[in-house]
């Protein structure tokens, strides 16, 4: 049910975001990366942490487009999550090279110790 709720989330975001892929995209696929910040950690270290990783991904054909921090959480059914990126994706496997890279590897650490995985939802779509 929790994973449900999640993907509804992640669809809801995905359709209010949609206009900005759109705009940088006219086709292929998109990704929106909901996340939840550990206790104690600040959304800055979160953009710190994604300026390294975009560096890596764009290599692999996965580029940030966004960051937005949510403020509040006007209806769901799961908590609100502290950040959703918007992606774009050059190709369908982008983000497995990505993961992939030694060099993102050693940052895999830094992502554990800043964002709750176990929460963390990544959804993968493309403009109507």
């Amino acid at each position: 049910m929790k994973r449900l709720a999640r993907l509804v989330l992640g669809l809801a975001v995905g359709a209010a975001l949609v206009g900005e892929a759109s705009a940088k995209q006219k086709d292929g696929p998109v990704l929106f990366d909901v996340i939840y910040l550990q206790e104690g950690h600040e959304a800055q270290e979160a953009v710190d942490y994604f300026e390294k990783v975009s560096a890596i991904s764009k290599r692999h054909g996965l580029v940030r487009l966004k960051t937005y921090r949510i403020d509040k959480a006007l209806k769901g059914v799961i908590a609100q999550p502290t950040l959703i990126n918007l992606w774009r994706m050059d190709r369908p496997d982008a983000m497995q090279k990505m993961g992939a890279d030694p060099e993102y590897q050693r940052l895999v650490p830094t992502r554990d110790a800043l964002f709750d995985m176990g929460r963390v939802s990544i959804l993968m779509g493309a403009p109507l």
